[in-house]
C-alpha cells in the first residue's frame, strides 16, 4: 500500500519546497540602503505591488544619490546572502537625485524564448533609459566589442523593446550583450541587467544568415531570432501629390503570393509619434507580381487595398513602419527628417538619418515622380541611400525602362523654350533651351555651338530636375557647363550640383547648410564675393564623405567647361576641361564610393541682394548619359 502514495507524496513535498524557496522573505539591498535588509520586497498586491501571490515581488526604495547623473548597485537577495539575483549587482541608472524607484524580482519562468527566463530583476521608472542608446556588442560582429560602435546601436521599437538586424558572414556560435549610452556602466546580458554582464550565446547553421538581437530595458531582458522575416519592403512611396491629393500610395514588394496575414502598416506623424488613421492597415497577400500597393478607394487601376479617407502625413518629419505578425518592425521609412525626428523613435526609419529629403507634387497619372527604392528591393538598412527619386511606378518594377537607358544624348539645339518634360522633371520649372543672346544667361555658345538648356528656375531663387529613368548605377555623364567668371556683391552667392548615383531632393537649398539633403556623386559649384570652387565629391544627407577633386575655378576654368563623371562599381573617376569625349584632362580625380544605386539629378540655388545682379543660373550643353553595363551579376540585390 505503501507505493501507491509515495511517488505522489515526494511530488507534493517538491512542489511545497519550490514554492517555499520563492516564497521566502527578498530584500532589494544595495547602495540606497547599505545592502542591508530594510527594503523587504512583497508580493502581497499592496502597492507597489500589483497581484498577490503571483511570483512578482516588489518595493518602492527612495534614492539620494547627489550630482547625477550616475548608478546605484543593487540586487534582489534573502537574509542571509544565500541567494541573490542576479549573479553580479544589478544598476539603476540613475540621472537626477532623490528619486522613488520601484525595484521587481520576478520569479516565474517565462518560457518566451527571452533571457532571463525567470529571477530576473528590474526597475521603474525608466525615464533615464528608455531612448537608449544601446549598442550591442559580442563576437557576432567580428568581435566588435566598442560599446559606442554607432554601426551597432538598436533601434526602439513601438513596445519599448529595442532590435538590430546583422547579416552573419560564417555558421557558428556567438555571444553578445548590450551596453547603454556608449559605455560600460549599465549593462544588460544573459541574467538581466547586471554590473559586468555575462553574455547570451546564439547559433548560427548557414552563411550570411540574417538575425534580429533584441532587447527590453523594461525588464533588463535579451532574445535572438534566428529566422527573421525582411522578405518584405516599403518600395514606393507618393505622399503628396498636387491639389487633391487623390493620387497617394504605398508600394509594398516581396515574395508573389506571400500571405501577410497579422502583418500590418503603421503611418506614424512625427509631430508627437501618435500612429494615424487609417492605419494599422491590415495587409493581405502579396499578389502574384510581387507588388502590393494601398491607395484611395477611388484608384482602382492601381490599388490592391484600397480605403476610403486614405491619406499620407507630410511636411515632416514623418514615418511609416512594416510589422510582421509578431509585431516586430521588419522595414521602416522616415522622410522629411532634415529638422530632426520630432516625435519619431528611431525604429521608424533607418539609418541615422532616415529620409532627411522630401518628395511633393508626385503623382502617378502624370509623368511626376516618387520617393523609391533604386532597385527594387535594394535595402542597406539606411533610408537615405536606398532611396531616390524616380518617375511614379505603383505596382510595376522601379526598374521599369523608362526608354532613356542605356544612352541618350541631347545638343540642346531645339527652338528656344523647348523643354523636354519626358526627360527632366523640373519641380518648378522644367529644363529648356536658349540661346546665349538673351539677358542673364552666358553670351556666348558652348563649344558645340548653338542653343543650351538651362536647368533653372528663370523668376529665381533655386530649382532641381530629376532625370526621368530608371536608376542607372555604372554611369558615365558627361556635358558642358558655363562657369560664371563675374565676381558677385557681398553676400550674393550661387550653387549647383551635378549628381549621379544619388539624389538631389526636391528641395535644393544652400549646400553648405544642413538642410539640404543631396546624396550621391556630386559635381559641386560653389561660386561668392570670394571666387568659386567646383568639387567632385560623394556626399550623404548633404555630408561630404569623399573629395576626388577639388578645384578653384580662377579666370583659367571660367566659361564653358567640359564636366565628366565616370562611376563603374564602387570606383569614381572625374574629368575637368580637356577634349570631350576622352578620359584625359587638365585636372582628374578618382577614388572609391560606399555608394552602389542611385538616380541622377540637377539642384540650382542662388541668393541675390537685387536682381540686377542675377546669375546666369545652371547652363549645360552637350548632354550625354550613357549606361556602363555591368560586370557579371548584379550585386545590388540585397533583399535580406
Amino acid at each position: 500500500m505503501k507505493s501507491r502514495f509515495l511517488v505522489p507524496f515526494l511530488a507534493l513535498l517538491l512542489v511545497g519546497l519550490f514554492a517555499i524557496s520563492f516564497a521566502q522573505p527578498w530584500y532589494a539591498r544595495g547602495d540606497f540602503n547599505a545592502f542591508d535588509t530594510s527594503a523587504q520586497m512583497l508580493d502581497d498586491g499592496v502597492a507597489p505591488d500589483a497581484t498577490a501571490s503571483d511570483g512578482i515581488f516588489t518595493v518602492d526604495v527612495f534614492s539620494t544619490l547627489g550630482g547625477g547623473p550616475g548608478h546605484q548597485e543593487w540586487k534582489a537577495a534573502d537574509s542571509g546572502w544565500t541567494t541573490s539575483y542576479p549573479g553580479q549587482n544589478s544598476r539603476i541608472y540613475i540621472a537626477a537625485a532623490d528619486t522613488t524607484y520601484t525595484l521587481t524580482l520576478n520569479t516565474n519562468p517565462q518560457g518566451d524564448g527571452w533571457v532571463p527566463d525567470q529571477n530576473f530583476v528590474s526597475y521603474s521608472p525608466i525615464t533615464d533609459v528608455e531612448d537608449g542608446p544601446f549598442t550591442a556588442v559580442g563576437s557576432y560582429n567580428g568581435g566588435e566589442w566598442d560599446p559606442a560602435a554607432a554601426a551597432n546601436h538598436m533601434r526602439k521599437a513601438p513596445d519599448g523593446t529595442f532590435f538590430l538586424y546583422k547579416e552573419i558572414a560564417t555558421a557558428g556560435t556567438y555571444e553578445y550583450k548590450v551596453a547603454f549610452n556608449d559605455a560600460w556602466e549599465i549593462q544588460i546580458g544573459a541574467n538581466g541587467w547586471e554590473d559586468n554582464a555575462s553574455t547570451t550565446m546564439f547559433t548560427t547553421t548557414v552563411a550570411d544568415q540574417v538575425v534580429r538581437l533584441k532587447a527590453d530595458p523594461i525588464l533588463g531582458r535579451l532574445a535572438v531570432d534566428l529566422t527573421p522575416d525582411l522578405s518584405v519592403k516599403i518600395n514606393e512611396l507618393n505622399y503628396d501629390d498636387a491639389s487633391t491629393d487623390d493620387e497617394e500610395f504605398i508600394e509594398l514588394y516581396g515574395p508573389p503570393s506571400k500571405d501577410l496575414t497579422g502583418w500590418t502598416l503603421e503611418l506614424v506623424n512625427g509631430n508627437g509619434g501618435a500612429v494615424y488613421a487609417p492605419s494599422p492597415i491590415a495587409l493581405t497577400a502579396i499578389p502574384a507580381d510581387g507588388y502590393l500597393v494601398i491607395s484611395y478607394d477611388t484608384a482602382t487601376d492601381i490599388c490592391d487595398i484600397c480605403l476610403s479617407g486614405f491619406t499620407i502625413q507630410n511636411g515632416g518629419p514623418d514615418a511609416m513602419r512594416l510589422l510582421d505578425a509578431d509585431g516586430n518592425i521588419v522595414d521602416a521609412l522616415g522622410y522629411e527628417t532634415r529638422d530632426g525626428f520630432g516625435g519619431l523613435i528611431t525604429g521608424d526609419y533607418e539609418g541615422p538619418l532616415g529620409y532627411k529629403g522630401a518628395c511633393n507634387n508626385g503623382g502617378w497619372d502624370t509623368n511626376n515622380y516618387s520617393l523609391s527604392r533604386a532597385h527594387d528591393g535594394f535595402d542597406s538598412d539606411d533610408n537615405q541611400i536606398d532611396f531616390t527619386l524616380l518617375p511614379a511606378s505603383p505596382g510595376i518594377s522601379n526598374d521599369t525602362p523608362r526608354g532613356l537607358a542605356p544612352a541618350y544624348v541631347n545638343n540642346f539645339d531645339d527652338a528656344a523654350g523647348t523643354s523636354y518634360p519626358d526627360v527632366f522633371w523640373g519641380y518648378y520649372v522644367d529644363p529648356f533651351t536658349t540661346g546665349p543672346s538673351v539677358a542673364n544667361y552666358p553670351p556666348i555658345a558652348s563649344p558645340q555651338g548653338g542653343n543650351f538648356a538651362v536647368f533653372s528656375d528663370p523668376s529665381g531663387g533655386g530649382d532641381v530636375s530629376t532625370y526621368m529613368s530608371e536608376a542607372i548605377d555604372n554611369v558615365i555623364l558627361e556635358c558642358y557647363a558655363y562657369i560664371n567668371p563675374v565676381v558677385l556683391p557681398g553676400g550674393d552667392a550661387e550653387y549647383w550640383s551635378i549628381i549621379v548615383r544619388g539624389e538631389t531632393d526636391h528641395v535644393y537649398n544652400n549646400p553648405t547648410l544642413t538642410y539640404n539633403a543631396q546624396t550621391g556623386i556630386i559635381w559641386q559649384f560653389k561660386h561668392d564675393d570670394s571666387g568659386s570652387t567646383l568639387t567632385l565629391e560623394q556626399k550623404v544627407a548633404n555630408v561630404t564623405e569623399v573629395v576626388y577633386i577639388e578645384q578653384k575655378m580662377d579666370v583659367s576654368y571660367t566659361g564653358w567647361q567640359r564636366l565628366r563623371v565616370e562611376v563603374e562599381g564602387d570606383t569614381v573617376t572625374g574629368y575637368l576641361g580637356g577634349t570631350y569625349g576622352t578620359t584625359t584632362a587638365p585636372v582628374t580625380g578618382s577614388g572609391t564610393t560606399r555608394l552602389v544605386a542611385g538616380g541622377i539629378g540637377f539642384g540650382f540655388r542662388e541668393y541675390v541682394t537685387d536682381n540686377v545682379n542675377s546669375t546666369p543660373w545652371l547652363c549645360l550643353d552637350a548632354m550625354n548619359i550613357a549606361e556602363i553595363p555591368p560586370a557579371g551579376v548584379d550585386d545590388w540585390m540585397m533583399l535580406e
